[in-house]
């Protein structure tokens, strides 16, 4: 069962995922901000339960139904020098990269901001990578912090749409274009 409970401050996602194909819950608590910044949400609710708080507060618990159909955007607004996303079905990408990959054609996204800034430099460092999102109205981007959006971008076109490479370690790794031009 997943569940996302929505809360003043933000949501308490809890998901249940399969390790070496064992059934483990994963919950992480997430500030709207973040939420906004590095998930795609989209709600096919199954069943609303109201409840309160240890606190006496009015909470909803929304229970999720995991089973829903995958979408993917397509390109929109991207300038005209930006290559297109490459097509891959999303049955091919390992499900926990499918949302990075999708939001690669949206230009309101960190990911997507992340591939253009990428193909205009050609070549710079994780750490001047962060400094440019963070420039470009990614507030929860900052050099020096770690920021799985990030990391889980640069695994997707690294891995997924071959549009870059990856040498090094850490902040100081050199991030290079190498597709389409």
């Amino acid at each position: 069962m997943d569940e996302l409970i929505l809360r003043e401050d933000g949501v308490h996602l809890t998901k249940q995922i399969e390790v070496m194909g064992s059934p483990k819950e994963f919950e992480e608590e997430l500030s709207y901000e973040e939420l906004n910044e590095n998930h795609d949400l989209r709600l096919d609710i199954e069943k609303i339960t109201p409840d309160t708080d240890e606190n006496g507060e009015f909470i909803v618990h929304i229970q999720l139904n995991s089973g829903g159909t995958k979408s993917r955007s397509g390109a929109t607004d991207t300038p005209d020098d930006l290559p297109e996303v490459p097509e891959i079905p999303l049955d091919e990408i390992q499900e926990s990269r499918q949302p990075f990959y999708s939001r690669l054609s949206n230009p309101e996204r960190q990911p997507y901001t992340t591939r253009q800034i990428i193909y205009e430099a050609g070549e710079l460092t994780e750490r001047e990578l962060k400094q440019r999102l963070h420039e470009n109205g990614h507030p929860g981007v900052e050099p020096g912090k770690q920021n799985g959006s990030v990391a889980s971008t640069l695994v997707v076109l690294d891995e997924v749409t071959g549009e870059i490479e990856r040498e090094g370690r850490g902040e100081d790794k050199t991030i290079r274009w190498v597709g389409e031009s």
